[in-house]
């Protein structure tokens, strides 16, 4: 997109603005957040899967119980079932 490349292309030209900018005193400026807003929240979602996910396998390697597993996580029986497939793990109902 040509926004992007022009927005990279500025940045990289006036680092030291952009620095002072988003992180001078430690908050970044409204424009620059609304602008990145769908990206932070997308980023955002993805991470909070990752960790549901990683906490999952933690829980299963540990042979918890899949009530146990689903109760923490927030994900659903299927999801949990099949992380474990997908790793080979069995499934201490």
């Amino acid at each position: 997109m040509n926004a992007d490349a022009i927005l990279q292309v500025s940045v990289s030209a006036n680092q030291k603005l952009y620095d002072k900018i988003t992180r001078g005193d430690g908050v970044m400026c409204d424009a620059l957040r609304e602008l990145m807003k769908d990206e932070f929240d997308k980023t955002v979602t993805e991470t909070k899967e990752t960790e549901k996910k990683d906490f999952a396998m933690n829980m299963l390697n540990g042979n918890e119980p899949l009530s146990k597993i689903t109760k923490y996580t927030k994900l659903s029986k299927e999801e949990v079932l099949e992380l474990a497939k997908k790793n080979g793990i069995t499934v201490v109902q």
